[in-house]
């Protein structure tokens, strides 16, 4: 049988982003942990990190784009929809 740290590491890989994401994922993270320290609360309050992968592959540009994105609806775009907005664009634009 396999031992749970390795079937952890498995599903870790499968869930792995591009690397031409990664940095904006990395990006969304620090700012997840700033407002999630701000808020005092834990990160995946915030986001979860499935949520941060799809916005590190779509990008979203405008509020309406992250409504499409899981985990994002209404009430999290309208708390936290331009501070993560603002990451992706920075890192859009270099």
């Amino acid at each position: 049988p396999k031992r749970a740290v390795d079937v952890r590491r498995s599903l870790q890989r499968a869930v792995d982003i591009p690397s031409h994401a990664q940095p904006l994922f990395d990006a969304l993270r620090e700012a997840r942990l700033k407002l999630a320290r701000q808020q005092g609360v834990p990160p995946y309050v915030i986001f979860h990190d499935a949520t941060l992968r799809a916005m590190a592959l779509a990008q979203p540009t405008h509020p309406h784009d992250m409504l499409n994105l899981p985990g994002v609806g209404q009430g999290k775009l309208d708390r936290y929809g331009d501070a993560f907005l603002t990451v992706v664009r920075e890192h859009l634009n270099g």
